[in-house]
């Protein structure tokens, strides 16, 4: 699907699975994650990852450590604590 002028990207953080919107695929690749300073990526397997994870899935191959819980504002849950930094 393609995206018109007015959507904005979804860009999911490599490190705390957060989604963060950006106008652009560029801004997106050029953004860090503002709880966990990890890099973001809009590519085709993420938006397919952030897919998974809004259907409820938590246990696919791509994803690299156990979750507890999963929300697109915060990101993951391992243990029981979003992962913000204080």
């Amino acid at each position: 699907m393609e995206q018109t002028p007015h959507e904005r990207k979804r860009a999911l953080c490599q490190n705390c699975l957060r989604v963060r919107f950006f106008d652009s695929y560029d801004e997106a690749t050029m953004a860090t994650c503002d709880i966990c300073d990890g890099d973001m990526c809009a590519c085709d397997n993420c938006q397919e990852a952030i897919e998974r994870l809004e259907r409820g899935e938590r246990d696919f191959e791509s994803l690299t450590r156990p979750i507890l819980g999963w929300s697109a504002e915060d990101g993951i849950t391992e243990t029981g604590n979003p992962q913000r930094r204080h």
